[in-house]
């Protein structure tokens, strides 16, 4: 169901990849509807979360009877985890459900609609025995969704725009991409009508892969406590429903002194940590309040970020990749190439492995960001070097600084 997947909100792709992820853990031959309830309960901020929480459903509680009565064998870890029938079922009633509800996006509240219109099922098995019938749960999302908790609330952050805009943009990572999707979603869960530093701070604590998640963590920061106070904080600034989202002034200063950061520490790309230093070169806002309830001051977050990068420089650059830091060039040791193109005369160059390493980390970065045409291009030594696409016919220079 290649378009109808389109549909499908950020919410809800997540839940899909949280249930792949608990399939894996449990060691499954598939992604079962047992995964799928587990991932809509880790899912916290999606109305199926909610609701499922109203109705006192316990993560630890289901991922115990998921083990117990699910029927999938154990798997072979180099083998292919796909979809089981049930599961393929549920995303089938889940369309079906928003086409009923009139809604054209598919969130969290549909999937969970799908599982418990399944009369047989892990997940419909592991609700009964917790006495939840799938009539009190369809009346708990109709009710939550009267109470304000629409499906978009579960919306990628698509209608906002994020200055700096552009190829300054362009060059926000993956996960600092994210940690402004998150605080979209703060920003919904909190009736908000702007995304303030408080909501960055939040998806900076809830994207816990980046630097700047493992930093507040290693300072003694707890997302519930943050969230209490950001709460507490801003109780006077809820919005009307027809109210439209805005980025506050103060968050489009954080996103301009997150680049000027990347650019003080020679950084090609902008990460997590550039976004948490650009919050704490703030003295205003919720967000720099909060951290000084908690005790933090912004001396210690730049002094921890600065011992995270040295203990993982290459954690934001390779975005999940898999480089270690052990992977690096510890010496930098020239290394010859021959290139021999269509049988033509060859072409000889050396570089260091460090070099070396630097060329690659440009491509890999330009591939993540989709970028087209020219990945990398220097010359060194009068040799040029240029790494390009071979599926464009473009040659657009991609810029290796942050002057350029």
């Amino acid at each position: 169901m290649p378009n109808k997947m389109e549909r499908f909100s950020h919410g809800a792709r997540r839940i899909l990849s949280l249930a792949q992820q608990e399939a894996e853990t449990m060691q499954h031959t598939q992604i079962g509807t047992e995964h799928l309830l587990i991932g809509l309960l880790r899912h916290e901020t999606g109305i199926a979360a909610r609701v499922l929480h109203d109705l006192d459903v316990d993560l630890k509680r289901v991922q115990d009877l998921a083990l117990r009565l699910s029927s999938f064998s154990t798997r072979d870890p180099n083998a292919p985890l796909e979809l089981s029938h049930g599961t393929k079922q549920v995303l089938e009633l889940s369309v079906d459900e928003a086409r009923k509800l009139g809604h054209q996006e598919i969130g969290t509240e549909h999937l969970l609609l799908g599982i418990v219109r399944q009369t047989e099922g892990t997940a419909i098995h592991i609700l009964n025995r917790l006495d939840i019938s799938p009539e009190v749960v369809r009346n708990q999302i109709v009710n939550a969704m009267k109470t304000g908790a629409t499906p978009r609330a579960e919306a990628p952050a698509e209608g906002i725009s994020f200055p700096p805009h552009g190829k300054q943009m362009e060059r926000f990572t993956q996960r600092a991409r994210r940690v402004l999707s998150l605080a979209q979603e703060e920003a919904e869960r909190l009736q908000h009508s702007y995304i303030g530093t408080e909501h960055l701070l939040l998806g900076l604590m809830r994207e816990e892969t980046g630097v700047a998640g493992r930093v507040l963590r290693d300072l003694g920061l707890e997302q519930r406590r943050v969230e209490e106070l950001v709460e507490r904080m801003t109780r006077a600034y809820k919005r009307t429903s027809d109210t439209q989202f805005d980025l506050s002034p103060g968050t489009k200063k954080v996103l301009e002194l997150a680049v000027d950061e990347a650019r003080r520490m020679g950084h090609h790309y902008i990460g997590t940590e550039h976004l948490l230093l650009g919050l704490v070169r703030q003295t205003e806002g919720v967000a720099i309040d909060v951290l000084k309830r908690l005790g933090i001051s912004p001396e210690e977050i730049r002094r921890q970020t600065r011992r995270v990068l040295q203990e993982s420089p290459v954690q934001s650059a390779s975005q999940g990749t898999g480089i270690s830091k052990a992977q690096q060039p510890a010496l930098d040791i020239p290394l010859h190439f021959t290139i021999t193109l269509n049988e033509k005369a060859p072409i000889e160059f050396t570089l260091t492995s460090k070099q070396f390493y630097e060329v690659y980390m440009h491509t890999l970065l330009a591939l993540q960001k989709g970028t087209l045409g020219t990945l990398y291009e220097e010359t060194k030594a009068g040799i040029r070097i240029m790494i390009t696409r071979a599926d464009t016919g473009e040659a657009d220079k991609t810029p290796t600084t942050d002057e350029q």
